[in-house]
């Protein structure tokens, strides 16, 4: 998941995941990117269709002001 809010914690990001089913593992990174510093994540559910179910209804909604 890319442009997440820079203050995201795995347990809000975790909350709005598992409405989809099981997540097997979540890993929240931040890096610099042109001077700023920028969050994504890596998330992978127990299930495909979970993981196609999120995607598909979370791509470009606002989580915390910022557009994912």
């Amino acid at each position: 998941i890319k442009n997440l809010d820079i203050n995201i914690t795995e347990a809000s990001l975790s909350k709005l995941l598992s409405r989809f089913g099981q997540i097997q593992c979540m890993k929240i990174n931040k890096k610099q990117v042109g001077g700023q510093l920028a969050a994504f994540a890596y998330v992978a559910f127990i299930n495909a269709d979970s993981a196609e179910h999120a995607l598909h209804d979370l791509n470009g909604n606002e989580l915390q002001g910022s557009k994912i």
